[in-house]
């Protein structure tokens, strides 16, 4: 699981990325306009994970950006 905050909602549409064995790969697609975003997947191993904003209606400005290992 995923969770992004946001004080104002700016960001309009944005991926969720994971990097194995340094390749980028998609995890989702979005362009939920909330303050806080929840996003829930099947599990994944990864070294890293990146938020890739594709546009916003002003400066973004993340407060927190978590990933989770939750058992489902």
């Amino acid at each position: 699981m995923i969770t992004i905050y946001e004080e104002n909602q700016r960001i309009t549409k944005y991926r969720l990325e994971y990097s194995v064995n340094g390749v980028w790969k998609t995890l989702l697609n979005s362009t939920d306009t909330g303050r806080v975003k929840i996003h829930r997947f099947n599990r994944v191993w990864a070294d890293k994970v990146r938020i890739v904003i594709e546009s916003y209606k002003d400066t973004p400005s993340i407060n927190e950006f978590a990933v989770y290992d939750e058992r489902r």
